[in-house]
């Protein structure tokens, strides 16, 4: 608000020249609304402001902590790293990791896309309100589950760890 202010916009003006509606834009200034990435993006550019993110990976054993299947096998750590907490702060733990899993997909390798896409397949399959309660925290968590044609080999890929991540989450959801 500042900048778009500092820069003399008004309100109207910055929302016709980023191609938003007014209300969008009210909605984003009062911190009603958790924005499109593509209206922040077209509001930053009017604005003349840049986003940097710090390069970040995504540690697999991070995912491994969660219940995503990685090897193909049930990780026994698995089980004493989540027992301890409540259904919620396991919900709070997973969208963390997919919230990270998000901003860097476009550099995570196939393997790792494949084992999320069957892991949230099977949250959302399995546990339903759990699934909901994630979209609340990551509203674009759906993003990671696979929509493209897939090979025969991948389809017997995502079944195994759908069942893999059907188990590990059987004890923690």
């Amino acid at each position: 608000m500042a900048r778009r202010r500092a820069l003399g916009f008004t309100q109207l003006a910055l929302a016709r020249r980023a191609s938003i509606s007014l209300a969008t834009l009210q909605k984003i200034e009062a911190g009603k609304v958790s924005p499109r990435w593509e209206n922040v993006a077209a509001i930053m550019d009017q604005l003349g402001l840049e986003i940097e993110f710090p390069e970040q990976q995504l540690d697999l054993d991070t995912l491994v902590d969660i219940g995503v299947p990685l090897s193909g096998q049930i990780n026994k750590d698995f089980f004493k790293n989540t027992n301890s907490l409540s259904r919620d702060q396991t919900i709070e733990r997973i969208a963390q990791v997919l919230h990270k899993a998000l901003i860097l997909k476009p550099k995570l390798e196939l393997r790792v896309l494949e084992a999320l896409s069957a892991y949230l397949f099977s949250i959302k399959t399995y546990y339903p309100s759990a699934y909901r309660n994630l979209l609340v925290l990551v509203p674009d968590a759906a993003a990671l589950i696979s929509k493209s044609p897939i090979s025969l080999s991948s389809a017997g890929r995502l079944i195994k760890l759908s069942r893999l991540s059907k188990s590990l989450l059987s004890n923690i959801l």
